[in-house]
């Protein structure tokens, strides 16, 4: 009988062909007899490699290209809108026709020179000299204009949700556990750096200075909120007499806002459980997926006292209300199982008597009710549980979170700062919070997950459930 063997690679194909009938009559000693032949055929990797040697995917260079050109593009918009607001409050010399030209003709506008001079810049009239002069004192219309049209064109960098919450974290902590300086990225160094050169001047009066001195100022690391809305916002203050607080607002809109990330909620899987309904697989961080998942770990717990012959017994009412409570925390178990048992045994074991042991790895990890505990801490309302959670998931700023939940609960600065640090997780359980409320009264009930998912279809089955349940439970427990 002949036979092909396939060596699958990366980038080639081994393949022999064999005959066993040839090995019952070769002589012995000869290498591999029964095969007829061999062979392998290279190819391509389907991959491209950088110029370190990594793979990368062929894409990669595509997507980046893709991403610059977007960049450029908004950053022409927001120009064009910055400019258009401008003109509209008669900050700037060009008109309404010359820049709709400009935008469906993608020329720039040499030839209007009343729009060429006011952007022109010299060693005594230039757009730094316009922002310090601004920040500073009252300035004519156009001089207003120039100094916000330059910070149109540079906004600094933003820095993510993570970013954030890590200095808000040093914030709250003391110098000595504040993250070391050689721990902080470049761009991150930079600002800090930059920060303490300008001291309590603004952005365009430091580099202003450093422009008078014939220094470099482009190349320098920027931050948005902390460089350039402080001194938007100084400017304004200067500038009452010319920028209403409804143009203020506007402006703001047009310089520093940013799109957030397209919302991806339909590439999360459907619940294994009801895939023909449609339900969304919930949130780990759910206060009723976090329970679910509690209560799964204390159903399947059992203990026995150490050296004691036969089977782990089931807990106690009191001795599950005692394990949940505990896993009522924010920072998990150090040492999981194995902490949880010395809590145990503290409160169950009385002196002189034999610890318990549960059946479950000493260091085998303990589900905890994290954001439960934080929402219970603060003192939220049951209600407002599920849109609490949806504002720590989808608020990008933490200062707009921050002043959204002193607004939504009254809370004061320690409060909201507090809810700020919650940063809930945004993986995904298996099955839909649909499914897990259906689930929730029979692991309560003490059934493991298995009878509870099949328990969980009673309410469909029996007639005017809620009137009936009541003698239902006693009669699935029997069953």
């Amino acid at each position: 009988m002949k036979r092909l063997g396939i060596d699958l690679g990366t980038s080639s194909i081994g393949w022999a062909v064999l005959d066993d009938e040839r090995i019952a009559s070769a002589p012995r000693g000869l290498y591999a007899p029964n095969v007829i032949d061999c062979g392998v055929v290279v190819f391509p990797e389907g991959m491209d490699r950088d110029k370190s040697g990594n793979l990368m995917s062929r894409a990669a260079e595509r997507r980046m290209k893709r991403a610059a050109r977007r960049l450029i593009r908004r950053r022409r918009y927001r120009k064009f809108h910055i400019l258009k607001l401008l003109i509209e409050n008669a900050m700037c010399p060009m008109s309404l026709e010359s820049l709709k030209k400009w935008k469906e003709t993608g020329k720039y506008p040499v030839d209007d020179n009343d729009f060429m001079d006011w952007l022109s810049a010299t060693n005594t009239k230039n757009p730094y000299v316009d922002r310090k002069n601004a920040a500073e004192r009252p300035v004519d219309a156009y001089s207003f204009g120039r100094a916000i049209y330059h910070i149109a064109q540079r906004r600094g960098f933003k820095s993510s949700k993570k970013e954030l919450l890590a200095e808000f974290d040093a914030d709250d902590q003391s110098s000595s556990k504040q993250k070391k300086e050689t721990e902080l990225g470049e761009v991150k160094r930079g600002i800090k750096e930059l920060s303490q050169l300008m001291g309590e001047k603004t952005l365009g009066q430091y580099f202003y200075e450093l422009y008078q001195k014939g220094e470099k100022v482009r190349g320098r690391k920027t931050d948005r909120k902390a460089h350039y809305e402080k001194e938007f916002d100084v400017i304004c203050d200067k500038q009452k007499a010319l920028v209403s607080s409804e143009l203020r607002e506007k402006m703001r809109s047009i310089l520093f806002f940013q799109r957030p990330l397209r919302i991806q909620r339909h590439l999360v899987g459907w619940c294994e459980l009801e895939k023909g309904k449609k339900y969304r697989r919930c949130l780990e961080s759910h206060p009723s997926f976090e329970r679910f998942r509690a209560l799964c770990f204390l159903n399947n717990f059992k203990v026995r006292k150490e050296g004691a012959e036969g089977d782990f017994i089931s807990l106690t009412q009191e001795q599950r209300d005692f394990i949940l409570a505990k896993m009522m925390r924010v920072t998990p178990f150090k040492d999981g199982v194995k902490a949880l048992m010395k809590e145990f045994n503290k409160e169950f074991s009385a002196k002189g008597e034999a610890s318990w042991v549960s059946n479950h790895r000493d260091y085998a990890d303990v589900p905890i009710l994290e954001v439960t505990a934080r929402f219970e801490k603060l003192g939220i309302p049951k209600t407002d549980w599920q849109t609490a959670l949806n504002a720590s998931v989808d608020f990008d700023d933490l200062l707009m979170l921050e002043a959204w939940a002193k607004k939504r609960w009254g809370f004061d600065d320690k409060k909201a700062r507090e809810f700020v640090r919650i940063n809930p997780s945004t993986e995904r359980a298996k099955y839909s919070l649909h499914a897990i409320n259906l689930i929730l009264p029979w692991l309560e009930e003490g059934y493991n997950l298995s009878q509870a998912i099949y328990l969980a279809k009673m309410p469909e089955v029996i007639p005017d459930w809620n009137s009936n349940k009541s003698h239902c439970y006693p009669i699935a427990k029997d069953f």
